[in-house]
């Protein structure tokens, strides 16, 4: 369990760096760039651009530190990770999923990691 683990937080910070690059990206287009890596890391914490990727924040948070536990707890880990299979499942009322599903329908890399985390979060599901 703990090499799939490693996979997927492996896989999460890869998206999630992605997806943190375009809001960048985008919030630099409306407001000119960002001065350096502390407000950069403010705005992250505490700006409307960016909360919509808190929530899969705190799901590579709990899955991290699950994984640094001598004895993983595998229903604790399904459960973690049923649940940001359900924050990737598309919702029409879910800012997140619409937002994530539109950097996924603009960006091949992106999707690439999408379709591979996926499978390893079938893999663990299914373990």
């Amino acid at each position: 369990m703990k090499i799939k683990l490693n996979n997927l937080i492996r896989l999460l910070l890869n998206i999630h760096k992605s997806l943190l690059d375009l809001e960048k990206a985008s919030y630099e287009a409306k407001n000119g760039v960002i001065s350096n890596n502390q407000e950069y890391f403010n705005l992250v914490i505490n700006h409307e651009d960016f909360k919509w990727l808190r929530a899969l924040s705190e799901i590579i948070a709990l899955i991290d530190e699950e994984s640094e536990r001598n004895n993983i707890d595998n229903k604790k880990i399904k459960d973690i990770v049923a649940g940001l299979s359900q924050l990737l499942t598309e919702d029409k009322d879910n800012e997140f999923s619409l937002r994530y599903l539109f950097a996924l329908e603009n960006n091949r890399d992106l999707f690439k990691l999408d379709e591979a985390l996926k499978e390893a979060i079938k893999d663990i599901l299914n373990d």
